[in-house]
């Protein structure tokens, strides 16, 4: 009798270790697909980001090109000869647009990991 009740303990004992391993694994599982979902919407997020990016670079280069194109010597009230289209002004909106640029390209790098996992689902 004393031998069959030690048999049962460990049976028991096996069985809460299992069952135990197993809602551990559930546990795993679930924290897994919950970053995988969370990864996918930072992506879709950042490549929203990027889009909103690259339309408000491509509005800058048609202001730029728009402006280059309307050039004109004007003459100052001081009587110099300058363009109308100020160096500065036509750096500034090239500058603006690169970093739109490069920004939008980091956003697509960091998104790019989340398409992975979109692909895979």
């Amino acid at each position: 009798m004393e031998g069959g009740r030690h048999v049962k303990i460990k049976v028991l004992i096996i069985i809460a270790g299992l069952v135990a391993i197993g809602f551990s694994g559930l546990r795993v599982y679930g924290a897994y697909h919950t970053e995988k979902t969370r990864a996918i919407t930072r992506a879709e997020q950042a490549l929203y980001e990027a889009s909103v990016k690259e339309k408000e670079a491509a509005r800058i280069q048609t202001t730029f090109k728009t402006r280059s194109n309307e050039q004109r010597v004007v003459q100052t009230p001081s009587g110099k000869l300058v363009f109308a289209f100020p160096a500065d002004e036509a750096i500034a909106l090239v500058n603006e647009q690169m970093n739109l640029g490069y920004a939008a390209i980091d956003l697509k790098f960091y998104a790019g990991n989340g398409e992975t996992l979109l692909h895979e689902s």
